[in-house]
């Protein structure tokens, strides 16, 4: 694959999996509720290392950085069913955001 190619349905598929997987009894529920904010958290890692390149706005960068940000955490709270398991899920984003960075730079986006 060639710089700057992306594959194609990479965040539809997560999403998928992520959605069915946390609607159904098991240890990775909890999990998978954390997948759409760690999707997002990873987006705005990308945003935020923008910042500093003439290519691009730093203003813009920060804004819509800190806008997945807060998108990412109203998610993680939304789709969580009590308090403890809202506060695992956004727990588990965390690393998860790692690897979904790493999969977004793998794929083009940058």
């Amino acid at each position: 694959m060639t710089a700057g190619r992306r594959l194609p349905g990479v965040a539809g598929a997560v999403f998928g999996a992520a959605g069915v997987i946390a609607r159904r009894p098991g240890r990775l529920r909890t999990a998978a509720m954390g997948m759409p904010g760690a999707v997002l958290f990873a987006e705005a890692v990308i945003q935020l290392r923008r910042i500093g390149d003439p290519s691009y706005d730093n203003a813009g960068q920060v804004g819509s950085g800190a806008v997945l940000i807060g998108l990412g955490i109203l998610i993680t709270l939304w789709v969580g069913r009590s308090w403890a398991q809202r506060a695992l899920a956004l727990v588990i984003a965390l690393p998860l955001t790692a690897i979904g960075w790493v999969l977004l730079t793998a794929t083009g986006f940058r």
